[in-house]
Formats: C-alpha cells, sequence, structure tokens
C-alpha cells in the first residue's frame, strides 16, 4: 500500500503543459493538498509552479480516476471469484470503467479554441497558464515581459505611435497589423477579459 504523496487530476493539458493536484496517498487518494501549473512531468516530480488554489476540476478528476480505476478492477476481480452469481459486479466493473474511460479521454481537456487562445498566451508569456490562475506577483512579473514584447514589437513595425497599448484595448482595430496576438495577450494579463475576447475575434475575423 502507498503512502505518500502523487500527482494526480491532470486536466487542461497544452503540449506537455498541464495542471495538476498534488494528494496525500494512503492506499487511495485522501485529500488535495496543492495544485500545480506544470511545464514538464519528470516521473518522479514535476517542473512547474504551484498555483494560489487547490484547482477543483483537478481534484474532482484526480479522485473519479483514481476510485473508478480501483472499481473497475476490484470488481472484475470479484466478479471472477464469484463466477455463477456476478452479474452485478460485471455491471460495477462495465460502469466504472466506463467512468475511468470518460474521465481520462473526454472530461478534462480544452477545447480547439481555448487552445489556440493558451497558445498564443505561452508564444508571448513564454508559459501558457490562464493569468487567472497566477497569483499577484507572478502575473506582474509577465505582463512587464509582455510589455517589453510590445514596446519592441512597435519598435520593428514602426508603430512608435502605439507604444501606449491601453487605449488599443477599446479599439483593437487600431493596433499596428501582426501585434494582434500580443494585445490579447497583455489584455489578459491586465484583467480585461471581455475586451480580451474582443480582440481575438478581431485577431481571427
Amino acid at each position: 500500500m502507498r503512502i505518500g504523496t502523487m500527482f494526480l487530476g491532470r486536466v487542461d493539458a497544452l503540449e506537455g503543459e498541464s495542471i495538476q493536484t498534488k494528494f496525500f496517498i494512503l492506499g487511495v487518494p485522501l485529500a488535495p493538498m496543492s495544485s500545480y501549473y506544470v511545464i514538464r512531468d519528470l516521473g518522479n516530480g514535476v517542473d512547474g509552479f504551484e498555483l494560489p488554489m487547490v484547482h477543483g476540476k483537478s481534484v474532482l478528476l484526480g479522485y473519479l480516476r483514481m476510485l473508478s480505476a480501483i472499481g473497475a478492477v476490484l470488481g472484475g476481480v470479484f466478479a471472477y471469484i464469484e463466477r455463477g452469481d456476478s452479474v452485478g459486479l460485471w455491471v460495477a466493473c462495465v460502469v466504472c470503467t466506463a467512468l475511468w474511460a470518460a474521465s481520462m479521454f473526454v472530461l478534462g481537456g480544452i477545447t480547439p479554441e481555448e487552445k489556440a487562445q493558451r497558445l498564443a498566451l505561452r508564444r508571448w508569456a513564454g508559459v501558457g497558464a490562464p493569468p487567472e490562475l497566477l497569483d499577484g506577483e507572478r502575473r506582474d512579473a509577465i505582463q512587464a515581459i509582455l510589455e517589453r514584447s510590445w514596446a519592441r514589437l512597435c519598435e520593428e513595425l514602426g508603430a512608435e505611435q502605439a507604444r501606449d497599448w491601453r487605449p488599443l484595448l477599446a479599439t483593437p482595430s487600431r493596433a499596428p497589423a501582426g501585434s494582434e496576438e500580443l494585445l490579447y495577450a497583455l489584455a489578459r494579463y491586465e484583467g480585461e477579459g471581455e475586451r480580451a475576447d474582443a480582440i481575438w475575434r478581431h485577431a481571427r475575423a
């Protein structure tokens, strides 16, 4: 019986990045300890950073995947042992297997549009984590990186008049051509969700 900690509940995966939760394990997951934005899995741990709050979807699917897998195995084993009187056990095995498969391959993913948006964030911020999940210090540090990138991009595009990016959040059509994804990232890190959505739609129009 395993005693210790284990990372479970891998959700919102993006080409190697994901959100996972560290659980205290006593044979089965007993309690979530903290959630992480994982940059890469290391086999015996993860490379990433801790999120300010435990991630609800990761916790739920962590429990569901582990317990449904255990239920499927136990149901199958006892059904085999019982043989003649095992219909209920086989049904439990099938239900648990279906729950495990759904939790692994259907639930916990991201839509194609969410993937495209997070890839855009990663291109400019270096990490595809939704800024809403990050603590204030990390958000501020990444926003400073984005602002420096904006200044460089304006210089490269010969668009010094657009160096102040905040007015462009309300009028994305005036943003320099080729800067829309970066403006979108800045809007997300500024906490301007609705304007970020408008910028994204404009960039894809």
